[in-house]
């Protein structure tokens, strides 16, 4: 996941922006299927959140910068893709 610290965000609302210290956030994974290849999404949430229910429910956050983020990770290519960032 130390290739996701050198990506400029190509989604959403920060464009160019960039994350910090990947120590810092909760992840929740989820299996999904674009174009026919089955790929994984995460889901970052960052520890200052509140958040008790992180580790059973989807967390869909708009705003808040760097505090919340997703990206795309290809498994068999071993490459992550449309990282994005919630605006501030």
């Amino acid at each position: 996941m130390q290739k996701i610290l050198k990506m400029n965000a190509t989604e959403c609302c920060m464009m160019n922006g960039k994350i910090g210290n990947l120590d810092d956030y909760h992840y929740q994974y989820f299996g999904i299927v674009i174009k026919g290849l089955q790929l994984i999404y995460i889901n970052a949430i960052n520890l200052s959140n509140d958040e008790k229910d992180w580790e059973s429910k989807f967390k869909d956050y708009c705003d808040g910068g760097t505090c919340c983020w997703g990206i795309i990770y290809d498994p068999i290519n071993h490459t992550f893709s449309n990282l994005s960032i919630n605006g501030v």
